[in-house]
Parts: structure tokens; C-alpha cells; sequence
């Protein structure tokens, strides 16, 4: 929020009836650079939902969590989900990410530029291990700055 500045927004289709002014994405992302104190993250195996997978142990699926910069990171997939990803494939907007292809092998991360198509926690797919992100049922957790990849290690389920 706050009043537009040239630094952080961006003036679109000036001069039209059409125009407006909107956030730069780099503003955006700087709010997605953030982990939950107290998370887990836990691997979902091919055919389960994040519900599944979290309410399995107790948790709850936070999929908000799943749009967090750190955790969006074909790095953070392949620890997690302790793959190897032949390949990371960014350019992906839907419910599932961030996810790992088993018969491709590859990694997949949201683009996060599509409000609908958002990871969701109830998507599933019999091709795909998930990677989700689960907090305690009750309450919120507060979020923390990233700084350092051992808050992503640190919180992957052993």
C-alpha cells in the first residue's frame, strides 16, 4: 500500500481512458520474501492434496504460504521433496505449484502473475509430488524475513 511513487509503481496505458496505476512486481515479490516462524514443510507423494498431506500430521495447509518467494524455488522443490529436477520450469501459473514432474522429472514454480491461478490446497494430481506448506490447525504464524536458505531446510518434515 502506500502513496505511488516512480520507484515502486508503475503509470500503465497513459494517455488512454483506460489508464491506471499499479505496483512494480518487484515491490510485490519484496512482500513475498518471507517464512512462517514455527512452519513445516512437507512432502506430499503423486495423488495427494496439501490438505491430505498436512492433515495427515495434524496441520493445516496454508496455501498463501505457497506464493512466498523462498518457497517458490525449484532449490527449495529439490529439498523438500528430495528429488533431483532435470530441469526448473518457471513459467507456470496454476493450483499445484510449486511441484516436482515424476515422469518429467522436472521442477515447477509458480509465475505468481495470475490471481487465478494461485496454488490452491486442495489440488492434486496423480503425476505429482507437492511440495506444501503446513501450519498448527489453530492460529496464525507470524512471518519473518528470509534470509537464509537453512529457514527452508529447517522447516522440511524429516
Amino acid at each position: 500500500a502506500g502513496q505511488a511513487h516512480p520507484s515502486t509503481h508503475v503509470w500503465v496505458m497513459r494517455h488512454s481512458k483506460d489508464q491506471y496505476v499499479q505496483r512494480l512486481w518487484s515491490e510485490i515479490l519484496k512482500e513475498r520474501d518471507v517464512v512462517y516462524e514455527g512452519w513445516q514443510l512437507r512432502l506430499g507423494h503423486p495423488g495427494q492434496s496439501c490438505d491430505d498431506v498436512c492433515g495427515k500430521a495434524s496441520l493445516r495447509c496454508d496455501a498463501k504460504g505457497h506464493t512466498f518467494t523462498p518457497v517458490n524455488t525449484c532449490e527449495a522443490i529439490a529439498t523438500v521433496l528430495r528429488v533431483t529436477c532435470k530441469a526448473c520450469v518457471v513459467d507456470r501459473s496454476d493450483a499445484l505449484t510449486p511441484y516436482y514432474s515424476v515422469p518429467k522429472q522436472r521442477c515447477f514454480i509458480n509465475f505468481l502473475h495470475d490471481k487465478a491461478l494461485m496454488p490452491t490446497c486442495s489440488a492434486k494430481d496423480k503425476a505429482v509430488k507437492r511440495m506444501c506448506v503446513c501450519v498448527p490447525r489453530e492460529g496464525t504464524l507470524p512471518t519473518v524475513p528470509f534470509t537464509s536458505f537453512e529457514q527452508i531446510s529447517g522447516a522440511a518434515a524429516k
